[in-house]
């Protein structure tokens, strides 16, 4: 009868390691991890069978040991235009000036507006729900932190395909490739000034699968501003 209950475990889990909030919370974790360790020690289960973890259960346990905070709590614009898959480097008004009042031409001719969303399931800001997945273009996301210090933060970017970030205006991070979206697939420090700091975060739509993950890889006091 336990054996039932493995995939639930395993579903809560996994969604609280990718920054989900909505199934498990931090308090809960422990008691969660616990008896889904049990249940595969009990039976003598030692390979998983998804993602990319497959056949590494201490992997898996890791990742969801790991104190990662996901930024979920973000502007978004798009699509704009990836005409012969250049839109990565093709400079749209979104990083030029952040004003969520502004309405642009996209893809096709059609206007485009800052819209807010944050994402409470998982930590993974998916495209493909807020825009068609058969767009092939870039769409931006934009947040902003404040500190109560000058900082240098480490932070991972997972992205479904190709990323450009800037941080105060500064282009910190410039990956053209096509990928799935993992956790923290690119690692970097960036430098944080007292007070409000901007985040933008461009990314393309090569087909199939279009998002990202921001996570902070260190306990960081940080308020993030999700209304303007």
């Amino acid at each position: 009868m336990e054996l039932a209950h493995l995939p639930i475990l395993y579903a809560k889990l996994y969604f609280y390691a990718t920054g989900g909030k909505a199934f498990l919370d931090t308090k809960g974790m422990p008691l969660v991890l616990n008896k889904f360790q049990r249940i595969l020690k009990d039976h003598n289960i030692t390979q998983m069978a998804e993602g990319r973890d497959r056949g590494d259960i201490s992997k898996f346990v890791e990742k969801v040991q790991k104190q990662q905070r996901y930024l979920t709590n973000w502007w978004i614009i798009g699509p704009f235009d990836n005409p012969n898959e250049k839109g990565l480097k093709t400079v749209f008004p979104p990083e030029e000036n952040f004003d969520t009042t502004a309405t642009y031409t996209g893809r096709n001719d059609q206007p485009v507006r800052w819209q807010h969303i944050n994402n409470d399931l998982s930590g993974y800001i998916d495209f493909t729900k807020i825009f068609k997945q058969s767009d092939l273009g870039v769409a931006y996301a934009q947040c902003t932190i404040e500190l109560s210090e000058d900082t240098d933060m480490k932070i991972g970017i997972g992205s479904n395909d190709g990323a450009r970030l800037w941080v105060n205006g500064k282009l910190v991070l410039d990956h053209k490739i096509a990928r799935k979206a993992e956790p923290s697939q690119d690692i970097l420090t960036v430098s944080l000034k007292k007070g409000k700091n901007s985040i933008l975060l461009k990314i393309d739509q090569l087909g199939g699968g279009w998002g990202f993950y921001f996570t902070v890889l260190e306990e960081q006091k940080i308020f993030v501003h999700g209304l303007h």
